[in-house]
């Protein structure tokens, strides 16, 4: 009896200075939030954070509180803890993270992110949508009547910011730009929602010179020169969907997964030599398959990254943890309330 009333005393406090987030091997974009279970024995915080495991060269921010934000945080893996006392006595286990950016890969063509760069209309509605890489292949709509709308923190998207297409009529336009020509590509996609989610038309026939990303219910990513590809998976999930798809050109073959590894599909390309200049002068389109408009995407974009390249599995894997840790983080039970 009295072990057990011990073991209910100690129960009611919360896990004076455990961690809270971020967690641990999360990757994250240069805006950090800190925050931790508090010590019932002080007011003061003294949080460490350090791009050495030891330490050796850190940073101490002192604070009241037990949560802090930091802005403009460097690239890199980050480790952190944090103590009550100046002594360091009393502290939490260490974490780390990692900050990222896809604009760290130089081969960065095209990065569309509803976070930055949205000009909204007075109704709402989206007429230009920035583009974040140095190419400046900014998607814009003159169109009311096509313009789709501005959804800030969507509560079906993970509070993200979004972009709403209404599956009629709405899309975006960048004009005549990025044509494969004799690249290859890898693309990352965040969306929820059915239809064509990018478009790069050519022709109905070969020469096809078309690319693009669609959702019926299964995933077609269109690869087609002189011949017709298309890599297929099927998608039953109406949840958000991050694609990625991985295009090499000197070996002929697409890769596409979904989500993370959950599921991968390849397949070898036929008419899609290395030295095939893969090019048309119709528009690459966000929404639509062409500007008439046809197979209009009804649903939330987040986010659309383009690299003139095939990446290496490194890149790959931090372009693709820094979209996941946004629509699927590590799981947060939050702060200790017992």
């Amino acid at each position: 009896t009295n072990l057990l009333m011990l073991f209910h005393f100690f129960s009611c406090y919360s896990q004076s200075l455990s961690t809270v987030m971020p967690k641990n091997n999360s990757t994250l974009p240069n805006q950090v939030r800190f925050e931790w279970n508090s010590d019932i024995n002080s007011g003061e915080y003294y949080l460490k954070i350090s791009q050495d495991s030891l330490f050796l060269n850190s940073q101490i921010i002192e604070t009241s509180l037990n949560s802090i934000q930091l802005n403009q945080m460097s690239p890199g893996k980050w480790y952190w803890k944090v103590y009550s006392d100046i002594s360091e006595e009393n502290e939490s286990y260490m974490n780390y993270f990692t900050v990222f950016s896809p604009s760290q890969i130089n081969s960065l063509t095209f990065w569309l992110n509803a976070d930055s760069l949205v000009n909204i209309d007075n109704s709402g509605l989206v007429s230009f949508w920035g583009d974040n890489s140095n190419d400046n292949h900014d998607a814009f709509q003159l169109a009311i009547e096509n313009r789709p709308s501005f959804i800030a923190e969507n509560p079906d998207f993970n509070n993200l910011n979004t972009i709403l297409f209404d599956g009629v009529d709405d899309y975006l336009s960048t004009g005549d730009v990025l044509d494969l020509e004799f690249n290859s590509r890898t693309s990352f996609v965040l969306f929820k929602g059915t239809g064509v989610v990018f478009a790069k038309f050519g022709n109905s026939t070969s020469p096809y010179n078309l690319y693009s990303l669609e959702n019926d219910g299964n995933l077609y990513h269109e690869v087609a020169g002189l011949n017709y590809n298309s890599v297929i998976l099927p998608n039953a999930t109406s949840n958000i969907n991050l694609i990625a798809t991985h295009l090499n050109r000197q070996n002929s073959y697409v890769r596409m997964q979904r989500n993370n590894g959950e599921s991968i599909t390849n397949n070898t390309l036929t008419g899609v030599f290395p030295n095939y200049n893969f090019n048309t002068i119709n528009p690459l389109l966000i929404g639509a398959y062409t500007d008439g408009p046809t197979f209009n995407f009804n649903g939330a974009i987040s986010e659309i990254i383009f690299f003139d390249e095939f990446l290496g599995i490194d890149e790959f894997n931090l372009v693709n943890d820094y979209l996941m840790d946004k629509v699927y983080p590590p799981v947060n039970l939050g702060f200790d309330t017992t």
